[in-house]
């Protein structure tokens, strides 16, 4: 079971199992990704936005979303937590915290 990002930040112990997993090809692991950030994200009103996507690094902003009509931004006001992940050949070899408010 997943924690949710709300209640105790990111699980370094999930983090640890997806580092290493290998791929089909790229759209398979950006689809993991997405699918491994909405469990994370379960009760917390929040959204990660994908902010650079090339072959080798991946970001994302977590972004709080106020209102349903709000989709979230990318401006530093909303964004609560800046993930990069490090890929290579389809497989994930890196997941890093940029920072966190």
């Amino acid at each position: 079971m997943i924690e949710p990002v709300w209640y105790g930040g990111t699980n370094k112990s999930i983090i640890k199992k997806i580092v290493g997993k290998k791929f089909s090809d790229q759209a398979s692991l950006l689809n993991f990704l997405t699918e491994f950030h909405e469990l994370m994200l379960v009760g917390s009103g929040g959204k990660y936005i994908a902010t650079s996507l090339s072959e080798r690094v991946v970001t994302y902003n977590l972004v709080q979303i106020n209102g349903s009509a709000n989709t979230g931004s990318n401006s530093g006001d909303d964004v609560w937590l800046k993930i990069k992940v490090r890929t290579r050949k389809s497989r994930i070899v890196r997941y890093k915290e940029i920072n966190r408010w």
